[in-house]
């Protein structure tokens, strides 16, 4: 029987050396590096593109490759921006309508009366005209993310 080498083993734990070819091995089974050759105007599209997108080239040339694959089309970063601020805005009509609730809640409880119908549909109507801001806002966003140029 033969004697592992020393820097094989450390006790019971394999030595650095032994661990990093494993890793290596794993990482090549389940990994492949590609290179790409761009012409220098292509390139700088791609780097000012990534700069613009606060990402590496490298990091944006694997997004859409990978969304390509997938049928799926980058969103743009304006786009990203306005869909942040519609969701923001939905936030913020889903947290009135919450507050609503508790208040007539607590009035129930209470034994308070509940507001009159006007008040009710003011409330009401605030609400919708949110909601339907953020449903216009998305809409053309969606509309122009099919022509896949900045909203």
């Amino acid at each position: 029987m033969t004697d592992p080498r020393p820097e094989e083993t450390t006790g019971s734990r394999p030595s650095r050396s032994a661990y990093m070819r494993a890793y290596r091995a794993r990482y090549k089974a389940t990994r492949k590096r590609v290179s790409v050759v761009l012409r220098m105007e292509d390139w700088r599209a791609l780097r000012d593109a990534a700069v613009a997108q606060g990402k590496r080239p490298q990091v944006l040339a694997k997004s859409v490759v990978l969304d390509h694959l997938a049928n799926r089309r980058p969103i743009h970063p304006e786009a990203a921006r306005r869909l942040d601020e519609a969701l923001r805005l939905l936030s913020t009509v889903a947290n009135n309508v919450n507050q609503i609730a508790h208040r007539l809640n607590e009035d129930a409880l209470a034994g308070r009366p509940a507001p009159d119908a006007r008040e009710a549909r003011a409330l009401l109507g605030g609400i919708f005209e949110g909601l339907g801001l953020v449903r216009s806002e998305v809409a053309s966003m969606a509309a122009k993310a099919v022509g896949g140029g900045p909203p």
